[in-house]
């Protein structure tokens, strides 16, 4: 089974998606609550997909760079979340990701996450 790391630091959010990908029968999905504790385990684990808010209240440059780095060398695909088409900018200024979603277009997380992971994913 394919592992996702989802990093959100709510958690409600993160619970729904958990169990959105379990019960699809599709993904394992891990919730990390800071990009600390996501940087850790993708450091410890091995992941097919990386799902990352763009608004952690730990984030920064230094953490997001490690965040960027380790996605390369283990070529794991990034899908970056906002909470509105407003934080397009937002994201417009990381590198590194593979897309974005909204979160009020959760309708289409799975077509997201079905590409990433079977066309995307660890191609060389």
């Amino acid at each position: 089974m394919k592992r996702i790391i989802l990093i959100d630091d709510n958690e409600g959010f993160c619970y729904g998606i958990k169990s959105k990908m379990e019960v699809e029968g599709h993904y394992d999905c891990e919730s990390k609550y800071t990009l600390t504790e996501g940087l850790e385990a993708l450091k410890r684990n091995r992941y097919d997909l990386i799902i990352l808010d763009v608004n952690l209240p730990d984030k920064s440059y230094k953490l997001n760079q490690e965040l960027v780095e380790l996605k390369f060398k283990f070529r794991i695909p990034l899908l970056i979340l906002t909470g509105h088409e407003e934080s397009i900018t937002t994201v417009a200024g990381l590198s590194g990701y593979d897309t974005y979603l909204c979160k009020d277009k959760m309708e289409d997380l799975t077509s997201h996450i079905d590409f990433l992971i079977n066309v995307k994913c660890r191609k060389v």
